[in-house]
């Protein structure tokens, strides 16, 4: 008998795992809808704090995917857990004490984000990183 393995599905299947997905979220959104339809009056009343929830979350899934070259240096998780908690907090006092970060300054905000922690992450991997510390500098080869 063979045992079912996820990684060798989606790579021999992959349409068929998006459909799969498509309909879990299908399922999911009907069933909302059925049990639990105060969950749209609430997005209807606090609309800013979940555009605020998306957004991060989104950024998360760019920033990781985007910088994914460098996921298995020592620094990554650190500096991008250390960045986000940044970031929650900058957005947490700014809609509190400025105002609400309306949808169209979000792509700006991930703009300067992104580009920011790309080059924090490429300062502190240079600096921190074990094996960063331990390469020679500038030695030419045959000398």
């Amino acid at each position: 008998m063979t045992a079912f393995s996820i990684r060798k599905l989606v790579p021999s299947h992959p349409m068929l795992f998006g459909v799969f997905i498509s309909v879990l979220i299908f399922i999911a959104i009907i069933a909302m809808q059925t049990w639990a339809p105060w969950i749209g009056e609430y997005h209807d009343t606090h609309k800013r704090l979940l555009q605020a929830v998306l957004f991060t979350g989104i950024y998360l899934i760019v920033y990781v995917y985007g910088l994914r070259a460098w996921r298995h240096r020592s620094v990554f998780w650190p500096s991008i857990c250390i960045l986000f908690l940044l970031h929650v907090l900058g957005v947490f006092f700014y809609s509190n004490h400025v105002e609400p970060i309306l949808v169209w300054q979000w792509p700006l905000v991930g703009f300067v984000e992104y580009y920011g922690t790309a080059f924090f992450l490429d300062w502190a991997t240079r600096r921190f990183d074990h094996d960063a510390r331990h390469k020679p500098a500038n030695v030419e080869p045959g000398t």
